[in-house]
């Protein structure tokens, strides 16, 4: 299917994630994280997975992941994070090219750069899948003194244009602290 459509092993590959998700929850069993200090381990109990075979790209599956918290172990140094809060990880997974694991479907290891024209629809797509969908959530703790929302979607942009501003649209204060700034 080459110019249009996804691939089978795009589809194939989804189908699959989303049956080891399905058995992951159906056994109560928690994902197991690292702390980017070290000193801790994580765990997030997946309730939903959401995957988007990117439009341009169908060697690259984006994905927005739900998690509930569940429980840390070691030294704690996340204070505000109380069990049942929802975490949400945008990533993505990629058929790799290189070395022995060329062909297999990988997590890849950056952040994901969304097309602007696969964005809303991901998100989209995400609130109709997921078990109560992308939700705003009140936390059961506020963190320093103040209440926040886990996620909110309510003023999600709509993809837009960028382009380069020529100098001659800058105005006379921004060019010339631009101008200061050039060696």
């Amino acid at each position: 299917m080459i110019g249009g459509g996804e691939r089978p092993p795009a589809r194939e590959f989804v189908e699959q994630k989303r049956g080891r998700l399905q058995r992951q929850i159906e056994r109560g069993r928690p994902s197991r994280f690292k702390d980017i200090g070290r000193r801790e381990h994580f765990y997030l109990m997946p309730e939903a997975a959401t995957f988007l075979v990117q439009h341009n790209l169908h060697e690259k599956v984006l994905s927005i992941d739900r998690f509930r918290f569940d429980h840390i172990e070691g030294k704690r140094t996340h204070r505000n994070v109380a069990p049942g809060d929802i975490e949400y990880r945008f990533g993505y997974w990629i058929l790799k090219k290189i070395g022995r694991d060329a062909g297999k479907w990988g997590w890849a290891q950056f952040a994901p750069l969304i097309p602007a024209r696969d964005l809303r629809p991901l998100i989209n797509l995400a609130i109709k899948e997921g078990p109560s969908g992308l939700e705003t959530r009140r936390r059961s703790a506020p963190i320093n003194g103040k209440r926040s929302d886990s996620l909110s979607l309510k003023h999600a942009a709509k993809p837009t244009m960028s382009r380069r501003v020529r100098s001659s649209e800058l105005s006379a204060e921004t060019s010339s602290s631009v101008a200061r700034l050039k060696p």
